[in-house]
C-alpha cells in the first residue's frame, strides 16, 4: 500500500503529473519519477548532487517492491550514489589540481 511519501515522488517537481493507481513501485515507475526529476543543464552542484542521492533512494525503494528487477534497480541505485561522489569529489579538489 502506498503511503504519503509514496504520493510525494510523483508530485515533487511535476505539478502537472497525474496520481497514479496505488501498486508495488516498480523499476519502470523509478525511471519515471527520476526521469520527472532530472536538473536543469546548468544546474548547480549541489542541485545535481541532490539529484543523484534522491534518485538512489529512489531506485532502492524500488528495489524493495519490484521482486523481478531487484539487483538491477539495486545497481541503478549504486551507480547514482557513485555519480554523486564523484562530482562531490570533483567540486572538493583545490583549484590549482583541476
Amino acid at each position: 500500500m502506498a503511503s504519503e511519501n509514496d504520493s510525494a515522488l510523483y508530485q515533487q517537481g511535476a505539478p502537472d503529473t497525474v496520481r497514479r493507481p496505488q501498486r508495488p513501485f516498480t523499476l519502470a515507475d523509478a525511471e519515471e519519477v527520476v526521469w520527472q526529476r532530472r536538473p536543469n543543464p546548468d544546474a548547480s552542484t549541489a542541485e545535481r548532487i541532490a539529484f543523484h542521492r534522491r534518485s538512489a533512494e529512489v531506485y532502492a525503494r524500488a528495489a524493495k517492491t519490484d521482486q523481478r528487477h531487484q539487483h538491477e534497480a539495486m545497481q541503478w541505485a549504486a551507480m547514482e550514489i557513485r555519480k554523486a561522489r564523484e562530482i562531490e569529489e570533483r567540486h572538493s579538489r583545490p583549484a590549482e589540481e583541476t
